[in-house]
């Protein structure tokens, strides 16, 4: 047979045909999965059964008088749907949500913002100072501003923003907000004819309360605003204002801080791993080596002391106890195999002190078949180090942080105001906007990131916004999917009554009360 032949019969014809479908599948199969996953991902998540939650009215609660003890009022909630909204073009889906963030911010509305990187922050201006005081650095700020008489002056401070378009704040709107969330009141701006009336009733209202001033300093222009404030007056002492911060660095600096003011072998250099052990061996140790334990997913006992004994052997040591099991009762007895000198001392301490010379009880704690027993041995003694167990002992906060950088691409080494820029880019935020809407913009796409495949649900960004700002949304983003205003009834109290009001009365009356 020739080549022409070879080449051109029916096999050979069959297997060109079935290589070039291949080839075209393969091309297809990467077009979809890869050049267009993301795109094909989305319809695909929110191609389902939506679920609709309605809330169900709240009934009033009246005495036999048929007095009103508790009515309900409509209350409105700012909500994103994320099988609606534009995610494929982010441009445009950032720049409908940043127009939101602005009116919210605006009108003073607190809405939700969990974004790790925290902005204008007021800290200590070195550890050393953070782990010996008392206080914290807000806290310390808030009371020189009472001390010196400045809340006044505080609550009239604005933000001026770099841009026009830039949203504007002011403390006075964030204070009113709050006002009227933590009472339902008539007390509005438009009963003011000059913003300086309305300065002076909101001085009165707040009456340094450190509260309802920790509230308004929940965002970072307040902050930058209380802190520029005491410097201006040089009375910002140990305190500086950081402009970038890592909200797990913080959670873990204040855990390290509370664990050192209580058990004084804990330090800031001290590892994960020591803390854990030394807390579990002074903590918890003695009452567990006293019991007896049930393997997990099976009725098998397990004792561990004779796990510690055991080792002490392997260690080619004589363990200085030894120890009677009472299954039945759940408990284990111990004694010392050599009683002379030892008649005053209790065996466990001895045991647990034996094992700490001889460093045997690091090896013990962090045993596969202890490090999770001890784990929640030492949580229902109390004390929760907030240490993972799981691979490598470490903080949970730094492994929040690890996965965090890992998550977003960060540099090893990259500071955080870098870090800050590189998400900036990952998001296709608009290198023109401020680092204030820059966060805030991120923290409404962790919200929609972190809903997942839950696209039908609604999230939930800001309750209880008032009239005007309601206006302003369905005037401004009624025709941007995705943004709604959904209205759920709130509990009412009427003359200033709260819930507890209410219960107290209940118990007094002696005839049942009609709903």
């Amino acid at each position: 047979m020739n080549l022409k032949n070879k080449l051109f019969n029916r096999y050979s014809i069959i297997v060109y045909v079935l290589f070039v479908l291949s080839i075209v599948l393969i091309f297809r199969l990467a077009t979809l999965t890869i050049a267009q996953g993301d795109y094909y991902r989305d319809i695909s998540d929110n191609k389902r059964i939506k679920e609709v939650y309605t809330t169900a009215p709240r009934g009033e609660i009246r005495d036999r008088y048929g007095r009103l003890l508790a009515g309900s009022v409509p209350s409105f909630t700012v909500q994103l749907l994320k099988d609606e909204l534009n995610i494929k073009d982010r441009t445009e889906r950032n720049k409908n949500l940043l127009h939101l963030i602005r009116l919210l911010e605006e009108d003073g509305a607190s809405y939700s913002n969990n974004y790790p990187i925290e902005l204008s922050v007021i800290k200590y201006n070195d550890i050393e100072t953070l782990m010996s005081s008392q206080k914290d650095p807000l806290d310390k700020a808030l009371e020189i501003l009472i001390a010196n008489g400045l809340v006044g002056e505080f609550l009239k401070r604005e933000y001026n923003p770099p841009y026009e378009s830039h949203y504007k704040s002011s403390t006075s709107k964030i204070a009113l907000k709050i006002l009227q969330k933590e009472d339902i009141t008539d007390f509005a701006l438009e009963d003011y004819e000059t913003i300086e009336s309305l300065d002076d009733k909101l001085i009165e209202l707040i009456n340094n309360d450190k509260t309802k001033l920790r509230k308004i300093l929940d965002r970072p222009v307040p902050r930058d605003l209380l802190y520029n404030l005491l410097k201006e007056k040089g009375l910002q002492e140990d305190l500086i204002l950081e402009e970038f911060s890592l909200i797990y660095e913080e959670d873990y600096l204040k855990q390290k801080n509370d664990l050192i003011k209580t058990y004084p072998y804990i330090s800031l250099e001290s590892s994960a791993k020591d803390d854990f052990v030394n807390l579990f061996a002074d903590v918890s140790m003695y009452s567990f080596l006293s019991r007896v334990l049930e393997e997990d997913q099976s009725e098998e006992t397990f004792v561990p002391g004779e796990l510690l004994i055991q080792m002490i052997k392997d260690a080619g040591l004589e363990s200085p106890v030894e120890l009677k099991v009472n299954v039945d009762e759940g408990y284990v007895i111990y004694s010392f195999t050599d009683i002379g000198g030892k008649e005053n001392l209790d065996p466990i301490n001895y045991l647990i002190e034996f094992v700490r010379d001889k460093n045997i009880i690091e090896k013990f704690v962090l045993h596969d078949k202890i490090k999770f027993l001890a784990q929640s041995k030492l949580i229902n003694d109390g004390v929760n180090p907030k240490i993972s167990v799981s691979g490598d002992l470490e903080y949970s906060f730094i492994n929040d942080k690890k996965n965090w950088e890992s998550a977003n691409n960060i540099d090893k080494g990259s500071s955080l105001a870098e870090a800050f820029k590189t998400i900036r880019i990952r998001y296709s935020i608009e290198e023109s906007l401020s680092d204030y809407e820059a966060r805030s913009l991120l923290g409404i796409l962790n919200e929609i990131t972190n809903q997942g495949y839950l696209a039908y649900q609604p999230i939930n960004i800001a309750y209880g916004i008032s009239n005007k700002l309601v206006a302003r949304i369905e005037e401004e983003l009624s025709s941007i999917p995705g943004i709604n205003i959904s209205i759920e009834p709130v509990r009412y109290y009427p003359e200033g009554k709260t819930a507890s009001h209410i219960l107290g009365y209940i118990g007094k009356i002696s005839q049942p009360f009609e709903i």
